[in-house]
């Protein structure tokens, strides 16, 4: 799931339970169910499991910055 800054959806993508969230992150950001303004600066901010470069590449393809947290 997708979610703006103040909780509301913007994305899902169901998967079982034994799919890793990193593969989902491609589909979920192409099924955002609203345009994305042009003028805003917009940035992904994910737990540390996203900190590989294929996640980095993907969410810069698509316009945003990435930000991870440490574990």
């Amino acid at each position: 799931m997708l979610t703006d800054g103040r909780g509301v959806p913007l994305s899902i993508v169901a998967a079982g339970a034994n799919r890793h969230d990193v593969k989902l992150l491609e589909p979920t950001l192409d099924s955002m169910v609203i345009e994305r303004p042009k003028d805003v600066t917009e940035n992904l901010c994910a737990d540390a499991g996203y900190k590989g470069e294929p996640a980095k590449q993907a969410v810069e393809e698509r316009g945003s910055g990435l930000l991870t947290s440490v574990k």
